[in-house]
């Protein structure tokens, strides 16, 4: 796994990190705390946003959301953020806490999604959070998972797939002092690009080379097991 597809997530909680060394190790992006609630923002957390843009990294800007109005905090978020985002950087919602609900985190979503339509939204949380609290997918929003000690992370109900798996919150980075969270990019396969339709369509074909009543010749074969193939490989990624 290359630091390319790795990043941490950083709040007041750690040391201000060296941004050109965590740069220079080959991380492309970051995610800071920005927000918490509608009175608490990360006043170190802009600093080093201008200093990851300085060096071409992608910034994760999250909020952590508590139970209240999904407007204030929204509005909050984004008069937060709003002198140092830039194009390119993605804008999530934290959910963990007792009272933060779908309700809450569309909400959200609906207002910062309003205010920077051209920007990707994220939704943070774990599998039985997200799940007990009925909070999907809505406005377009991807999913960033946190599940620890497992292979392959559980997805919530109603998601089919998610953008970045936290896996430890013991990591290590260069330029981070101590332990951190750290996450991994999710690359989607190409056959993640398969539509459904054609997917269909693959199926339908295959049934009919295998109902023909002519031997296939062997470049007929070889289509049928590449159908076959592909199928099954789309099948698992489902």
């Amino acid at each position: 796994m290359s630091n390319a597809e790795v990043f941490c997530d950083l709040s007041s909680n750690q040391p201000l990190p060296d941004v050109a060394a965590y740069a220079k190790a080959g991380h492309k992006r970051i995610a800071l705390k920005a927000t918490e609630g509608t009175d608490y923002h990360w006043s170190d957390g802009a600093t080093v946003g201008v200093q990851a843009h300085r060096r071409d990294l992608q910034v994760i800007w999250y909020h952590f959301a508590r139970p209240g109005s999904p407007k204030a905090q929204a509005e909050f978020f984004c008069k937060v953020i709003a002198a140092d985002i830039k194009p390119g950087d993605i804008l999530c919602i934290d959910a963990e806490v007792t009272g933060v609900n779908g309700t809450l985190v569309d909400g959200w979503l609906a207002e910062v999604h309003a205010k920077y339509p051209d920007h990707e939204l994220w939704v943070y949380g774990s599998p039985s959070f997200l799940t007990e609290n009925h909070i999907t997918p809505a406005h377009g929003a991807k999913l960033w998972i946190a599940d620890y000690g497992v292979k392959t992370p559980a997805l919530p109900h109603g998601w089919g797939a998610y953008e970045a798996w936290q896996h430890t919150d013991s990591g290590t980075a260069t330029g981070v002092q101590g332990k951190v969270d750290l996450s991994v990019m999710h690359p989607q396969p190409a056959t993640e690009a398969l539509s459904d339709q054609a997917h269909n369509d693959a199926v339908n074909l295959t049934g009919h080379l295998k109902k023909r009543t002519r031997p296939l010749d062997k470049p007929g074969r070889a289509l049928l097991a590449e159908l076959a193939a592909e199928i099954s490989r789309v099948d698992a990624i489902k």
